[in-house]
């Protein structure tokens, strides 16, 4: 299949008169033994760092539009199931109905964070690293981590809240799980999201169905969406026990 993509302005986020191919290679990548990360990946040439909306959503396969669809919350929603709880409504939206795009967009990025961390310390330290236009090395971002950094520091400027600020918010809403923040947790979700990837990847290779990862979100032709939602479905709850949220 020829997988193709709009390409985009790294500064301007403005689309380049041209299209260039995809030749995305899944791969997985473990850290100290098969029981830790495996999540999958893709070279340089795929599709993981592209912007989801920017670009992401004109890739094509042999001309046909493509959908994306992705696992709602996939890893606060895994610690829940890890738990044997069950658990439905979004994990970003600390507010209930009064959480607004900035504030679920910063709860999502210090959640992730949290997870994926030694300490609450250093989750606060990596959020605040992301929303910097810089980079550790002092040089200016390009590309999507220079969008995501623009879209936090504007999310911040909307609501006023401090990383630090929302560390006893998550705790209390979601106390069920909250003795599995800040503890590295990340490394094992990630085994489980890419044994799942794995066989739904599978699956549509022996249909010989093109589907791209990205972690915790599938890319496929339009025309075989409704399969795609019937794997990500099937796959999660022969890995975890537990119906997903597939949006």
């Amino acid at each position: 299949h020829k997988i193709e993509m709009w390409t985009y302005d790294d500064e301007e986020n403005k689309p380049r008169k041209k299209l260039i191919q995809l030749r995305p290679i899944h791969y997985a990548r473990f850290t100290d033994d098969w029981e830790h990360h495996g999540r999958i990946y893709t070279g340089r040439l795929g599709h993981q760092n592209r912007r989801r909306m920017e670009e992401r959503s004109t890739i094509t396969f042999n001309g046909e539009r493509s959908v994306e669809l992705d696992y709602s919350g996939l890893h606060t929603r895994m610690m829940y199931h890890l738990e044997g709880l069950e658990f439905k409504t979004d994990p970003y939206a600390l507010w209930g109905d009064k959480t607004t795009d900035g504030a679920r967009l910063l709860a999502k990025q210090f959640i992730n964070s949290l997870i994926n961390a030694d300490s609450p310390q250093s989750a606060i330290s990596a959020c605040n690293m992301a929303m910097n236009y810089k980079n550790r090395e002092g040089e200016r971002k390009k590309g999507k981590a220079l969008l995501d950094a623009s879209r936090l520091y504007e999310a911040w400027k909307e609501t006023g809240l401090k990383f630090a600020d929302l560390l006893p918010i998550v705790l209390n809403s979601h106390q069920p799980i909250s003795h599995l923040f800040g503890c590295d947790m990340g490394m094992r979700l990630m085994n489980l999201d890419g044994k799942i990837a794995l066989k739904i990847l599978y699956q549509f290779s022996r249909k010989w169905i093109p589907c791209l990862s990205c972690h915790d979100s599938f890319i496929i032709p339009a025309t075989h969406e409704q399969d795609l939602f019937r794997s990500m479905h099937k796959f999660y709850k022969l890995e975890m026990g537990f119906l997903p949220i597939v949006k």
